[in-house]
């Protein structure tokens, strides 16, 4: 016999029948007839040339042929039902390369314990870690070469990248004792020798422009440029200048 010529649909109504006893509490679950369900047992049974049940007084009991078929078609009817699920899952899993820029301060403060957390929750992805200044996380992310990156600018001009802000900290601006007034005029810290983070993207300027109601942005001469800010903090610390850092 053919597998195509089996009627698989019958061959689960059989095994309703045998997990109900009988045909009237298995008619009630499958809501059909009684006598619908013997013509299908009867049309199983001729389609695979044997009986599948046996009678025992009024009960109506499966042989070994019928007990037999039951626990083989539930077992690969099992097996086929997990594999159509765990397929879905795997569909659903997030996996793959994920590769993310940002500056050096904010991944050692910031993005350690989130990549973390982004892994303990997604262990089937991998992470390609890419630390480089703002103005060139952002060339790399037009360019495609990075899926995401953190920068403390937001990209308003770029029509591919969308920005949003993730979080806010202060921007300060730090001096050695004596080299500064508390309240330094504009005229006064623009002489000031300053450090500073990177070239295009230089947050004491943002900090003169915000703190002093500025329209534009300044020029500051006279600017060193590192990429820590623990190389700033020790020359500050030293006395050679002043830094904006956010705190």
């Amino acid at each position: 016999m053919k597998l195509n010529d089996l009627d698989w649909n019958k061959v689960a109504v059989f095994c309703q029948v045998v997990e109900a006893g009988n045909y009237r509490r298995a008619g009630e679950e499958l809501n059909v007839t009684p006598s619908a369900l013997s013509q299908a047992i009867r049309t199983l049974e001729h389609q695979l040339g044997a009986p599948l049940f046996s009678r025992v007084g009024k009960k109506l009991v499966p042989n070994h042929d019928g007990l037999r078929l039951h626990r083989e078609f539930r077992r690969v009817q099992g097996d086929f039902l997990r594999s159509v699920r765990d397929l879905g899952a795997e569909s659903e899993r997030v996996q793959g390369l994920l590769r993310v820029g940002a500056y050096l301060e904010f991944a050692k403060v910031r993005l350690a314990p989130l990549l973390r957390q982004f892994r303990d929750r997604y262990p089937g992805t991998q992470l390609k870690l890419v630390f480089d200044s703002p103005s060139r996380l952002q060339h790399l992310l037009e360019k495609g070469r990075l899926d995401v990156c953190f920068s403390i600018y937001p990209s308003l001009e770029a029509r591919t990248i969308e920005s949003r802000p993730v979080y806010h900290e202060e921007l300060v601006l730090i001096a050695p004792e004596g080299m500064l007034p508390e309240n330094p005029s504009l005229e006064r810290l623009l002489e000031a020798p300053v450090i500073d983070y990177y070239l295009n993207h230089q947050p004491i300027r943002r900090w003169v422009q915000l703190h002093y109601m500025l329209l534009t942005l300044y020029s500051m001469n006279d600017t060193d440029r590192f990429y820590r800010g623990d190389q700033i903090y020790d020359r500050v610390i030293d006395g050679m200048c002043t830094s904006s850092d956010i705190e």
